[in-house]
């Protein structure tokens, strides 16, 4: 894997902060992009942050990777349909106005073709472009996610969520050798707009990924850090779980049976994975695992006999 420096005195990795208000490349469903996954995770970053420096070396670098440029042409394409619920017109058709999000290159107007008309699917290829050519769609790529993380309403306006409302469950068991809790979901909550609009799609999600919560690749698992601020006590008798995000607030409080076993092994360890996504019920666990669509905390757990 290629190293995330790129100049001699700053790197540029929001992976452990709130920078990041869309998913890394890298992370977008596990597509394994291998070598490039670092620089292609930094690129974001670098966009994020505005460092034009850095974002010239690194495109430089993507520009070369036809394959690369084209799942970094789904990541950003998929972003703009689930932030709009569609594809814009104007970004597919040069016309922006002066007050557009961003101007689009020709390069990615033609590699998003697959979009047009707000179809769900779609593959960016482009093993026939130039080299120029994938470098100005890469860039537009990651400017109109950096331009949308700071533009969107949900990155300027705090949800205000009780635990109640969010209807989950929590289930203790093991996962990659590990002592873990499911927390999962029968029902998946969002938000809309007065105008019936999605704005976000998987509120729980939402709130974990903007506390710092990671996306679990079954490439990667997970990181051997605590995610900053995440605590949890487990009261015996009862089986009452209670977990709270960094700020203090509660995240879950409810029951959670568990074994002598699984509490064995969080008290070895003093801490347990919590694990978030689309799963209805037990059965539903690896499935949405396997397809990249969960999420994971590494928090303290105190058990109290």
């Amino acid at each position: 894997m290629e190293k995330l420096v790129v100049a001699a005195d700053h790197v540029h990795d929001h992976a452990r902060d709130r920078g990041r208000r869309f998913v890394a490349p890298s992370e977008y469903y596990v597509p394994d992009f291998g070598a490039r996954a670092a620089v292609m995770d930094q690129l974001y970053d670098t966009a994020l942050d505005g460092c034009q420096g850095c974002r010239s070396v690194l495109l430089d670098r993507v520009a070369t990777d036809a394959r690369a440029v084209g799942k970094l042409m789904e990541w950003a394409c998929v972003i703009v349909m689930e932030v709009y619920g569609g594809f814009p017109a104007e970004l597919l058709d040069g016309d922006e106005s002066e007050d557009a999000v961003v101007r689009t290159s020709a390069a990615f107007r033609r590699l998003a073709q697959p979009w047009a008309g707000g179809a769900q699917t779609g593959s960016a290829t482009s093993a026939d472009c130039t080299v120029r050519e994938r470098r100005d769609a890469a860039d537009t790529a990651v400017a109109l996610v950096a331009a949308l993380s700071a533009d969107h309403p949900r990155s300027q306006e705090p949800l205000d969520v009780g635990p109640g409302e969010m209807q989950m469950r929590a289930q203790s068991g093991h996962f990659a050798d590990q002592a873990v809790i499911f927390m999962l979901q029968p029902m998946t909550m969002k938000m809309e707009t007065a105008q019936g609009e999605v704005e976000v799609k998987d509120v729980v999600e939402f709130l974990v990924r903007e506390a710092g919560g990671k996306p679990l690749s079954t490439s990667t698992l997970f990181a051997p850090e605590r995610t900053a601020g995440w605590s949890a006590q487990l009261r015996l008798p009862g089986d009452m779980l209670s977990v709270s995000f960094p700020d203090g607030l509660c995240f879950y409080e409810g029951t959670m049976p568990s074994s002598a076993a699984w509490r064995r092994a969080v008290a070895a360890a003093g801490e347990v994975v919590i694990i978030t996504g689309p799963m209805a019920d037990p059965t539903c666990v690896d499935g949405a695992i396997w397809a990249g669509r969960t999420t994971y905390v590494r928090a303290q757990l105190t058990i109290y006999e």
